[in-house]
């Protein structure tokens, strides 16, 4: 045939191949002056002297001629043709694509990178779509119907011509003694019991064979013999491909078991269903790599596709998103760090100025004291020589003065507890304030919580009533940009390694911040409370006609008292209403990028150690509290 012109226009240029099928030639279009593509039919399949072979080629040539997409091959003309003296046949005319099959790029057995493979399966779904959207069924996806390009795109070619060669054989009983009509290793179920109706879904089970065949370097089934791998497409069941290849997308492995599905309903429900799973899962990995890295290696860049360039803003968002986010948290952070050194300034000062007025409170009053008992033994010296009268006044003077310096040292006392309640009011502003800038900050940040019962039912005991700090954290109280959330985050982004696979960041850092805030409240609750028990010690020593001397062998005695109370607590004599803390994988998300797991695993025992160990040290000082003898009257909440 070459050199050959066909229905005068179509002038016969090189042989580009053959098949089964027929052979495909390139031609020139004298009229148009451009080059193209002829498929002639083998005069078998398409023998032009039979009209109703003629009128189904007809009508499924205008049904594919009507299908214009970037990623479907042209379909132009038709005609007949006189192969030998006796036969005539059909051929078709379509658009001439230079580059090579996917069959080609197949055929060694090393798997095709995924990345790659599923840029190349998104662009045959997207020609899929536009024939389904026409109700044309191509009936024979495989890597011999798919050519790629040098620029990286994907044309999908003879969609008509299977369906009219399978009514052509089954028209003529062809198919009962010679081979399938189509390829086994990629067709589907129902094309392979000889179903004479099928749809859509039909394409996208071939399209998950030729994907498992990239991502593999196999197909799903193979055998010498057709017929068993025909058995096979109706019985057995494909292995994963992530058996095979490691490193693959989980969701990619789903993915292709399920285009494999045996039954049609139990495929993705069309082509724009799997479309949008295989550009979702591009996109997942996309911000995964550096650059331009992954759209090259999808090859859905080079020809300047909607996919490419969703794929490239994609990643520049994500990156202009983490910018934004980390500058947002170095300013939060920086904000909370002054804040809380400020006030830390601030609380410093203010005890330093209470203890100071103190002691000299404390010194007076021991002066005070001092000359109070002289002049009594002055005046019981005078009382033994003079007569019981002035004796009498002596001890009455004596008890006065030792009363007023009673009251100075309350005096005193109470005013040392009103310049720390000053500071501490001061201290707890500025930090207010700086959890009011940072929750303007980071006002989008997620929440959580962390509950610490034992806080709240040890306070009220010791205060009377008086309100402490919040223990932290509740959804509307303690955003993630407070002052402890701002120091817990900072520790903890430095604290994780960041992994390809681990716990949510955001989780983490949240839980953390809340969790060591939660610590650090119960904390300060025992401090407070040890400070409680000394005061009420030493209070009830100063009732007593000798506590004056012993003020300091008191102190000692009260702290040693402690002291054994925290042995006891840490020996687990006593009980802690600390809950048990969770397991992290049941809190927080593993997600592709975050903290390494065995480490925050191990700081989230610690923490729940720490916690047990106070809770049970407030429930020893409680106890102290109650057997401290003449028991005080405590304040009932």
């Amino acid at each position: 045939m070459l050199n050959e012109v066909l229905a005068g226009r179509y002038r016969i240029t090189d042989l580009l191949g053959s098949g089964g099928m027929g052979q495909v030639w390139s031609a020139q279009d004298v009229r148009m002056r451009r080059d193209v593509a002829v498929k002639v039919v083998h005069p078998q399949h398409g023998t032009a002297t039979d009209e109703e072979t003629r009128a189904r080629f007809e009508r499924e040539v205008q049904l594919a001629g009507r299908l214009a997409h970037q990623n479907i091959v042209t379909v132009h003309d038709w005609g007949e043709v006189q192969v030998d003296d006796r036969r005539t046949t059909l051929f078709l005319v379509m658009e001439l694509v230079r580059g090579d099959s996917l069959h080609r790029l197949l055929k060694g057995a090393a798997p095709t990178p995924w990345p790659l493979a599923v840029g190349w399966a998104a662009q045959i779904a997207q020609a899929l779509e536009a024939a389904h959207g026409q109700s044309v069924v191509h009936r024979d996806i495989k890597p011999a119907n798919v050519l790629l390009t040098g620029e990286g795109a994907v044309k999908v070619l003879d969609f008509g011509v299977a369906k009219f060669m399978g009514e052509t054989l089954n028209a003529r009983d062809l198919t009962v003694t010679g081979a399938p009509l189509g390829s086994p290793m990629y067709m589907s179920p129902e094309q392979a019991e000889g179903a004479r109706q099928i749809d859509h879904r039909s394409d996208l089970y071939s399209l998950g064979c030729l994907l498992y065949h990239a991502v593999t370097g196999r197909p799903p089934f193979t055998s010498d013999v057709q017929w068993a791998v025909l058995r096979m497409q109706m019985q057995d069941t494909p292995t994963a491909p992530a058996t095979h290849v490691e490193g693959l997308p989980a969701a990619l492995d789903d993915l292709v078991l399920n285009l494999l599905a045996k039954r049609p309903e139990d495929r993705p429900a069309d082509a724009a269903a799997v479309h949008d799973s295989l550009t979702t899962i591009l996109a997942d990995q996309a911000v995964t790599l550096s650059g331009g890295q992954f759209p090259d290696l999808a090859r859905l860049g080079h020809d300047g596709s909607v996919a490419g360039r969703i794929l490239g803003k994609a990643r520049e968002r994500w990156q202009r998103t983490e910018a934004e986010s980390r500058a947002r948290h170095e300013e939060a952070t920086l904000a909370i760090t002054t804040a809380r050194a400020e006030a830390d300034r601030l609380l410093a000062e203010a005890r330093e100025r209470a203890e100071r007025r103190y002691a000299d409170a404390a010194a007076r009053a021991d002066r005070l004291v001092g000359a109070a008992e002289e002049a009594a033994a002055r005046s019981l010296a005078d009382a033994e020589s003079v007569n019981e009268q002035r004796t009498r006044a002596a001890e009455a003077q004596a008890a006065a003065m030792v009363d007023e310096a009673a009251h100075e040292v309350d005096t005193h006392r109470a005013l040392a507890e009103r310049i720390v309640s000053d500071a501490r009011s001061e201290a707890a502003r500025i930090v207010a304030d700086a959890r009011t800038e940072a929750r303007r900050i980071t006002a989008e940040a997620p929440r959580i919580t962390v509950e610490a019962p034992w806080i709240a039912d040890a306070a009220p005991r010791i205060t009377g009533g008086a309100a402490l700090p919040a223990p932290v954290s509740t959804p509307a109280e303690a955003p993630a940009g407070d002052s402890a959330a701002g120091q817990t985050d900072a520790r903890a982004g430095s604290r994780f390694d960041v992994v390809r696979q681990g716990y949510d960041t955001g989780q983490v850092d949240l839980y953390f911040h809340a969790a060591e805030n939660a610590l650090a409240t119960a904390e300060t609750l025992l401090a407070q409370l040890e400070q409680y028990i000394v005061d009420t010690w030493l209070r009830e020593a100063r009732t007593t006609q000798s506590a004056i001397h012993l003020i300091a062998i008191q102190h000692k005695v009260v702290m040693g008292r402690i002291a054994d109370a925290y042995d006891a607590a840490d020996r687990g004599e006593f009980p802690s209403n600390t809950a048990p803390t969770p397991a992290a994988s049941q809190m927080f998300a593993t997600v592709p990028s975050g903290y390494h797991r065995r480490r925050v695993d191990r700081h989230l025992k610690q923490l729940g150690a720490d916690q047990h160990r106070t809770g049970a040290r407030i429930s020893a000082l409680r106890q102290l509290l109650e057997s401290i003898r003449p028991r005080p009257e405590l304040p009932q909440p």
